[in-house]
């Protein structure tokens, strides 16, 4: 079990552990589900289609 604590800021450093377990690096971004049972799930985000929109620009072709 790993535990972290939470600043007045609202903010908790994720252990080394559990980074290393998840793959997580710097600038990751996390989702967090609220349970039926009280419990938090924390999932890492991976990308989809909508992340990489824009992330090329169409280049019209040269007329030949």
């Amino acid at each position: 079990m790993a535990l972290a604590t939470m600043t007045s800021k609202g903010q908790v450093t994720i252990p080394a552990e559990i980074r290393q377990s998840l793959g997580l690096t710097e600038g990751d971004k996390l989702d967090f589900y609220p349970l039926a049972n009280g419990t938090i799930e924390v999932v890492p985000r991976k990308l989809n289609l909508r992340d990489l929109y824009g992330f090329l620009r169409h280049q019209p072709a040269e007329a030949e």
